[in-house]
């Protein structure tokens, strides 16, 4: 391997080589190496990041010479001279001269609950053999009220990303089109699909499901709750054009023409404004399965729950979802989650995910993850990070190579995760 490309990848935070489980040195090959430099891209910005406790000064070293202009994570600005201001908590830029900081202001720890006991359940198979099929949100109220009644303080459950509504096999919780999105697999409607026996056959369930859920859909009158819903819901557009775009053109937008693989072309555009009743139809199954959630959520609260909804964050995302086709910057292309070689599988995994940038997340201020956080925990009194490790570093495949580990920006990340429990 050159100098050249071994100081790229230091720079960059891949490792060129790294210990197996062993305790082996393994020797990382130059072409993995260079596709995960591809995939991590060129730096557009000479940004940084610092990490500060919240409520306190952060940088007495801008000493009087010094002007700046802050922007809070709220909108607003304030210019000045010197030290700064105490911070709230939350993401805020610094700028000084051309220079520009994330002030990434969190509490330094944040207590730990109380001893308590809960359950985690499988939401897709909480009925029993005698009533079959797929379960739903009005099942996982009944199962907090059997565990509320109990003594229980929390339901835990797989994650509830939204799937392909497209595609009725592609119905793993670990592998989402939109982890900022929900599940309308689950949405309850009225009648029942045929489906006794231990198994959940999904195809038929979601088949009888959309067309129980068009048929209300066509008879619904707001009741300005949708309305509301449509005002608030951010980056709601670009997720419903992806879902309705996958009806025509199947659930993988790789696969799709040219024309339709990124959501700015004219052609998306002219797309969304003729097919917008069934955009709006979209919006209303996030609508509909946003609801049901929350009722499940109030329900625990209203039982004196101590947590209620302990819900799963998934590590990542499917490369050719609704999520990577909305905001492709905020992922590296080419590249898989994974796991290097182990007892297990001697020559590593790859989990078919699409990895957060971490160069693009430090000059955006870890907006993607810190929207994650903050959407599940509209739900839940508990969240899991599905391997919270990767906080430290990640294991990246190219396709058709063997992997390597890439650092991650540990601490702001984890500064993000207490700013999002804080707030939350």
């Amino acid at each position: 391997m050159s100098n050249a490309l071994s100081e790229a990848a230091r720079h960059a935070g891949i490792a060129t080589e790294y210990h197996g489980l062993a305790g082996e040195l393994r020797s990382v090959p130059p072409e993995t190496v260079e596709a995960a430099l591809a995939a991590i891209g060129p730096s557009q910005t000479e940004v940084r990041y610092e990490v500060v406790e919240a409520y306190t000064a952060p940088d007495p070293a801008l000493t009087a010479e010094f002007e700046w202009r802050l922007a809070y994570e709220d909108g607003l600005e304030i210019e000045g001279r010197g030290p700064l201001p105490p911070l709230p908590i939350g993401r805020h830029k610094l700028h000084v001269g051309e220079r520009m900081t994330w002030l990434l202001a969190a509490p330094e720890a944040l207590p730990l609950p109380d001893r308590c006991w809960g359950m985690t359940v499988p939401l897709y198979g909480l009925r029993g053999a005698a009533r079959g099929g797929l379960s739903d949100y009005s099942d996982l109220l009944a199962a907090v009220d059997a565990v509320s009644e109990v003594g229980g303080s929390f339901v835990g459950l797989n994650p509830v990303h939204a799937g392909f509504g497209a595609d009725p096999f592609h119905i793993s919780p670990y592998s989402p089109s939109h982890r900022r999105r929900l599940s309308t697999h689950y949405i309850p409607v009225s009648g029942d699909e045929a489906g006794a026996g231990d198994l959940v056959d999904y195809t038929a369930s979601l088949a009888v499901r959309r067309t129980a859920l068009e048929a209300e859909y066509a008879a619904y009158e707001d009741d300005g709750g949708f309305a509301g819903f449509l005002a608030r819901a951010k980056g709601l557009t670009a997720f419903i054009t992806y879902e309705t775009l996958a009806e025509v053109h199947g659930p993988n937008w790789n696969t799709w023409p040219a024309v339709f693989q990124r959501p700015d072309t004219p052609e998306v555009v002219a797309f969304a404004q003729e097919n917008n009743p069934r955009l709006r139809f979209h919006a209303w199954l996030q609508f509909r399965a946003k609801r049901e959630l929350m009722k499940v959520g109030d329900r625990a609260r209203a039982a004196g729950m101590r947590h209620g909804l302990y819900l799963d964050l998934a590590v990542g995302t499917h490369p050719h979802g609704a999520e990577t086709w909305a905001d492709r910057e905020s992922f590296a292309e080419g590249v898989s989650l994974g796991a290097p070689p182990d007892a297990f599988s001697e020559d590593g995994q790859n989990w078919g995910l699409a990895p957060i940038n971490p160069r693009n997340q430090v000059e955006t201020g870890f907006e993607v993850m810190a929207e994650s956080l903050r959407w599940q925990m509209r739900f839940a009194g508990m969240l899991r990070v599905d391997h919270i490790l990767g906080f430290e570093r990640a294991f990246w495949v190219p396709e058709g190579l063997p992997g390597t580990y890439v650092q991650m920006p540990r601490d702001a990340m984890l500064a993000v995760l207490r700013i999002e429990a804080a707030k939350a």
